[in-house]
């Protein structure tokens, strides 16, 4: 079981798709003034930062506040660590077919396309949530700064790797096949 390189693409995929919770998604910012709100996206929460400008706040008015988005707060936000925990169990599951190589074929192919699903939705929370979060939609775009960060390129490697097992369990299938063949 470990001892098959696919094993060990798919457990280095599963941990690398559990990293992804904790690392930075994508950031939004406005660049109207030094007070400009700002987001950063994790795999499971955000972190929207702005100034503090309601006078009811006391002594606290003027200063920057964090308020973190959690699970549960965005519908697209929950959809995707959901996906990101789905993925990561369903990779590691994986392993344990290698049994059943035309089951675990197929499972495989079914994790690339979650996996692409899992970027696809990082990729539409960058660009439609984030701008709302800061309260960017009236905000002229070359004052808007949006793009993503090193998480949103984790899963990519995990694509990859998950690749690269599918290609190993077919080289597998067809040398057992041939071995069969020759008997």
């Amino acid at each position: 079981m470990i001892q098959r390189l696919q094993s060990l693409l798919l457990l280095v995929a599963a941990l690398a798709n559990f990293a992804a919770l904790l690392l930075p998604y994508g950031y939004a910012d406005t660049q109207d003034a030094m007070d400009s709100p700002s987001a950063r996206l994790y795999g499971g929460y955000a972190v929207i930062s702005a100034l503090n400008d309601d006078p009811a706040a006391g002594e606290n008015f003027g200063e920057f506040a964090q308020t973190t988005l959690t699970v549960g707060d965005d519908a697209l936000l929950t959809i995707h660590a959901l996906l990101i925990g789905l993925n990561g169990i369903a990779l590691i599951g994986m392993i344990f077919l290698y049994n059943n190589r035309p089951r675990q074929m197929r499972l495989v192919y079914v994790g690339l396309l979650m996996l692409m699903a899992q970027i696809a939705l990082a990729a539409a929370m960058i660009w439609t949530s984030m701008p709302k979060w800061v309260g960017a939609e009236n905000v002229d775009p070359s004052n808007f700064d949006l793009g993503p960060m090193s998480g949103f390129f984790v899963p990519l490697v995990s694509v990859l790797l998950v690749w690269f097992a599918a290609k190993r369990i077919e080289k597998d299938e067809r040398m057992v096949r041939d071995m069969d063949r020759l008997r």
